[in-house]
């Protein structure tokens, strides 16, 4: 047996590799009191343990290479693809594991990850969303993700296209820490396209995974690392979402897990809001601005969070505070006052179109009417705002401030 590896940490390895079933392994654990135990107990032909046949003879024959020193190939192989991808470990029985992640009901065993372990032990919020953002969707989860990593908050993630990304990004570009979940081994990545925010995640972040290297992105990890992208945190902040999306998963496995689940409303003929505007309707706190909401975060203690108020689809979310106790919306009132200024003043003699955007956005027909300017003249002002950065236009052609 590897001498650089204690014998509880082999054996939490072990047990991990016997099952796909998510916190299975830790499960066994928890009944015996640590994966040296479950090994043992197999061992002596213990019946209490409330495992399959099949597993049973599975860790059997584990148990008897396990007696003479030696782990089994597949362990063997895992324990060098981690020292050849830079890859580190930490199992559910060791003091670093994530505090909120451990409370879980069904933690994974070992969690693989690189980066600095010492960022475990960051205060986090989860930002989640629809692959299919708008860019009103993008600007919030990217200013959420930001507004987080300035008061010390480490932004959990997919790394996904549309909501994920954006947040993390956000996160990055304030010089603050974010964190990914991802559904494979870390010596891969998924989205292969988001290769270069993965490697930057690594360098200034963490990448976390319950799956060892090789292990290839399958339908149901994503349906796993749900759970995981809650359990790391104290609160779940659902960007955008449609009626079906995953991101909606995500917010009630965070609602069971006794966490704080947000959401941002958005347009409500757009369907991929639908399922956010659910959420709201079942109790979620809404999110009227992205520095209320860390601020709120922070006065409240994430680590300390609990759910309070059972509601629709069978899981609960925290009550609702008085607006007074929410931020101080005066501080809040004069920053987006000062923005809206700064702003109005770069968009100089398109101006009158800028100022006359609502605030989700709008067709150029829509700005016609508004301005009461010919076709030609909006579409001048419209592409003098886009060179400036100041406006975009979403799937939908709508015109929407930046």
């Amino acid at each position: 047996m590897d001498q650089n590896f204690t014998k509880e940490r082999l054996a939490c390895l072990e047990l991990s590799l016997l099952t796909s079933r998510a916190g299975q392994a830790a499960r066994w654990c928890m009944l015996c009191g640590s994966a040296v135990s479950v090994l043992e107990q197999v061992q002596k032909s213990d019946k209490s343990l409330p495992l399959k046949e099949k597993e049973r003879q599975a860790i059997l024959s584990l148990g008897e290479g396990w007696r003479r020193g030696r782990l089994s190939q597949r362990a063997e192989q895992i324990l060098r693809a981690c020292q050849k991808q830079n890859i580190a470990w930490i199992t559910y029985e060791e003091k670093g594991y994530p505090y909120l992640l451990k409370h879980i009901s069904d933690p994974p065993l070992i969690l693989y990850y690189r980066g600095r372990a010492e960022l475990f032990s960051m205060p986090c919020v989860s930002v989640v969303g629809s692959r299919r953002a708008s860019s009103y969707g993008q600007k919030v989860a990217y200013e959420l993700g930001e507004a987080a990593a300035r008061e010390g908050l480490m932004v959990v993630s997919g790394l996904a296209r549309g909501i994920d990304s954006c947040a993390h990004k956000g996160a990055l570009d304030a010089g603050g820490k974010t964190l990914a979940v991802m559904p494979c081994g870390l010596d891969l990545c998924y989205p292969k396209n988001h290769m270069w925010l993965y490697h930057r995640i690594c360098e200034e972040g963490m990448a976390v995974s319950e799956y060892p290297p090789g292990v290839k992105a399958e339908k149901w990890h994503f349906i796993d690392r749900n759970r995981m992208i809650s359990g790391l945190s104290a609160a779940t902040v659902v960007a955008q979402a449609g009626p079906k999306s995953g991101s909606i998963r995500t917010a009630q496995l965070a609602a069971e897990q006794g966490r704080e689940v947000f959401g941002v409303p958005g347009d409500i003929y757009d369907p991929e809001y639908l399922g956010v505007h659910h959420l709201i309707q079942d109790g979620a706190n809404v999110v009227t601005n992205p520095k209320w909401l860390i601020r709120l975060l922070i006065k409240n203690n994430p680590i300390k969070m609990q759910s309070e108020k059972k509601l629709g689809h069978a899981v609960s979310y925290r009550t609702k505070r008085k607006s007074e106790e929410l931020a101080d919306e005066q501080t809040i009132a004069k920053e987006l006052a000062e923005s809206k200024k700064q702003s109005s003043k770069r968009a100089g003699e398109a101006v009158w179109l800028y100022d006359s955007i609502e605030e989700f956005g709008c067709l150029s027909e829509r700005l016609c009417e508004l301005t009461g300017k010919s076709a030609a003249e909006v579409q001048q002002a419209i592409t003098i705002l886009e060179l400036r950065g100041l406006v975009k236009r979403d799937v939908q052609q709508r015109i929407t401030k930046v």
